[in-house]
């Protein structure tokens, strides 16, 4: 046994015995599914205390204790600070996600992490409506468990962020909801893979294929990651995103609604998305084909096919007892052929269903080929020369449960040939082949041969398929000895990027030779896409009236190199350069400087105005923070100015500010808010070079009014020498 499968062994076992221990009983690893249900019963949940101990990070607080009944270490808190961290890089700052509102029930804006002795690895709950910029957002915190492992402590901090994440777009919760926060745990931390031992639980997606991706069986939601590792693998990490924008704009229990709407963008429908789904989830287990499916499927188990689906040769049949129950769901009906005859399938599913058919040719010979069939009644020649098994695979792609279906497949040039027997050859393909337009109108044409020399071809079958978006077939008559003609099929619509396999499949009921009744070519498609990939200045917090220059990081991830000209914009400054891309290569655009005059929290934005085939990526916004000028902790070497320390630093009533000016320099001690505006002053005399001085602050304005929790700047100027610190108020 190589190295290789001694360690997916182990890792199944490993992924079985974990499994069993956590599917077990009837607690989740996430319960926010539970905290919802109780939230839409009005059963509001009230905050716990905050502290009594905080990390404070740029967007989070960290409450904990180390006594009690909620104890952690203090490593397990800065632990869970730090995947807090890199879970809002992850998430946000690199794949663009909405950050989630800010939340005001705690000390500050910063967004709350309680972490206590609770029975779930993690829940997250909603609290209050936000609306900007979608109508059904809502603010949020979550609990972590006191007493995970270090895996299990990272990805449920990047699983439950993700639920923050998404309640900022709809609080409608959904399967949706757990789908695509365990895609991301896989995201964030890909070495943990904690969802394999998902695969193990039952329900799940590779044991039971008939299901819908809707269901929510028990803990089929987390199995049903697959469905969402799919669109990122097949489509881009970028579809995932813009599903939940478009759950926001649209609101509520729309995430089938929104990813038909997204696949548009890519050129796609559900439909497809929803039948390579299916077949993906074949190639699983002993079947796995990394390179053409899923990265990860050597890994998990093999995919489930019913016995009475499995036939030597040609054979009929129906769904028997695993009858298709929604959008998704799908069998796998395999038939062990030989290289003697094609086989002719005739499929006929529930008039009440959308379907769509795709037949595989799978073997250790040759790649696995994939084919489609579609419609309720239709019919297909394949090639089985190749492959030493077909599977058929019906999927689903409405909501009405419970689709029964029939099939027959049968043998052509099954019985023995007549004397001089005919044999029919498909010469070639002449459309659509080498390059063609994106988004043309193309009549795929094959030619095919009697090569007989005395005998006609009675009846033929041929098919033809472009990649896995298009097939046609045709029944023809007599076809005379020596004699050659063109078939014609119903027009494609030129759609996908860069080569396309094209196959062209003809049989006759009777035929002397098979292995030239396929032929295959490719037709290139050029394809232009462009994707804004990071806004890298302006970011973060910067001081007003210091210079930026605005730059953006661009993909080619089309075939050829262009020259993409984009915009750039910030609330009143608009500018627009352009810039040339080899073909798969990135590139730096730069625009002129930018210099903010006022304080306040700016959107930036780039668009990509040279057009291309995928306008979804097109666009990129992002948020800078403009902060008071020289407002910003900062550390200068050799100063004649010291502030010597602010404590205690969060503070709740009052804080001690303690500072030494040498030299007999008079200085000015000065208060600012977040949004740069001055709330307190204080004139210092310049004090003995020796001694620091102590000032003391209540947490009130000029006019003595109580300010309000938040983060504060505390800046000491003398002479031309100026430093300052960052202050936490938490009331």
């Amino acid at each position: 046994m190589t190295r290789q499968y001694r360690v997916k062994a182990l890792c199944m076992i490993l992924c079985i015995i974990f499994a069993t221990g956590l599917f077990a009983d009837s607690v989740r690893k996430c319960g926010t599914q539970e905290a919802y249900e109780s939230f839409m019963r009005g059963e509001y949940r009230q905050r716990p205390p905050d502290g009594p101990k905080f990390i404070y990070t740029p967007h989070f607080i960290i409450h904990f204790d180390t006594t009690g009944t909620h104890w952690c270490t203090r490593a397990y808190a800065e632990s869970t600070a730090i995947y807090a961290e890199y879970s809002w890089t992850k998430q946000i700052g690199m794949l663009g996600w909405a950050a989630p509102p800010p939340d005001t029930g705690g000390p500050d804006t910063r967004y709350d992490i309680y972490i206590q002795n609770i029975s779930n690895y993690g829940i997250t709950y909603w609290e209050s409506p936000y609306n900007d910029p979608y109508a059904q957002g809502y603010t949020s915190y979550f609990f972590l468990k006191n007493t995970m492992s270090w895996d299990d402590l990272c990805t449920t901090t990047a699983h439950e962020f993700n639920h923050a994440c998404q309640a900022r777009y709809s609080y409608q919760y959904l399967w949706w909801y757990e789908n695509v926060a365990t895609w991301m745990e896989d995201i964030c931390y890909d070495h943990v893979n904690w969802y394999i031992s998902c695969l193990y639980s039952s329900p799940n997606p590779l044991a039971d294929p008939h299901l819908a991706i809707t269901n929510t069986t028990n803990s089929y939601e987390y199995a049903g990651y697959l469905w969402a590792r799919f669109l990122h693998e097949y489509y881009g990490t970028t579809c995932m995103r813009l599903i939940w924008e478009r759950i926001g704009l649209t609101g509520g229990y729309t995430s089938i609604d929104a990813t038909g709407w997204v696949l548009q963008h890519y050129d796609s429908d559900l439909k497809t998305a929803l039948g390579n789904y299916a077949v993906w989830r074949y190639f699983t287990g002993d079947r796995a084909d990394t390179a053409g499916h899923f990265s990860e499927s050597h890994l998990w188990p093999t995919s489930y096919v019913d016995p009475n689906h499995q036939h030597n040769g040609p054979a009929s049949g129906n769904q028997g007892s695993h009858t298709i129950d929604g959008p998704g769901g799908a069998s796998y009906i395999e038939f062990y052929t030989t290289s003697e005859y094609l086989l002719k399938s005739s499929f006929l599913g529930s008039s009440t269903a959308g379907w769509r058919v795709w037949h595989i040719g799978y073997g250790p010979v040759d790649d696995n080929t994939q084919y489609m069939m579609d419609s309720v009644d239709y019919w297909s020649v394949l090639s089985t020369t190749w492959h030493d098994t077909t599977v058929m695979v019906p999927v689903a792609n409405t909501h009405i449960p419970g689709f029964p279906y029939d099939y027959v497949v049968t043998g052509i040039s099954t019985v023995p040939p007549p004397p001089q027997d005919p044999e029919l050859e498909i010469c070639s393909i002449l459309s659509p082949s080498d390059t063609v337009s994106a988004y043309s109108n193309v009549t795929p044409r094959a030619v095919r041969r009697n090569n007989a020399a005395t005998t006609s071809v009675d009846t033929a079958w041929v098919s033809m398929y472009v990649s896995d978006c298009y097939s046609d077939s045709r029944e023809i008559w007599q076809l005379d000895p020596g004699q050659t003609d063109t078939v014609s099929f119903e027009d494609w619509t030129a759609t996908g990027c860069n080569a396309i396999d094209v196959r062209c499949i003809g049989g006759g009921v009777y035929d002397e030779y098979l292995a030239n009744n396929c032929c295959d070519t490719f037709a290139f498609i050029p394809w232009s896409d462009v994707d804004v990939l990071e806004i890298l200045a302006p970011c973060g917090v910067i001081a007003q009236n210091v210079t930026v220059q605005p730059r953006v990081l661009l993909q080619n991830n089309g075939t050829s190199g262009v020259t993409v000209s984009a915009s750039f914009t910030i609330e009143g400054y608009v500018d627009t350069n352009s810039i040339y891309i080899d073909p798969d290569a990135s590139a730096e655009l730069s625009f002129e400087n930018w210099t903010p005059t006022q304080a306040s929290m700016c959107t930036t934005k780039c668009v990509i105005l040279t057009p291309d085939q995928r306008p979804c990526n097109d666009t990129l916004a992002g948020e800078v923070l403009v902060t008071f000028e020289g407002v910003e902790e900062n550390q200068i070497s050799a100063l004649s100015v010291f502030l010597m320390d602010a404590s205690p630093n969060p503070f709740h009533q009052k804080i001690s500010i303690r500072y030494q000016i040498p030299n007999n320099k008079d200085a000015q001690l000065e208060i600012y808010d977040v949004t740069g505006r001055l709330v307190q002053s204080f004139s210092l005399p310049a004090a003995c070079s020796q001694l620091p001085t102590v000032v003391f602050w209540d947490g009130t304005d000029q006019n003595d009014n109580l300010l309000c929790s938040g983060i504060y700047f505390l800046r000491l100027q003398a002479g031309e020498q100026t430093i300052t610190k960052k202050l936490l108020l938490i009331r």
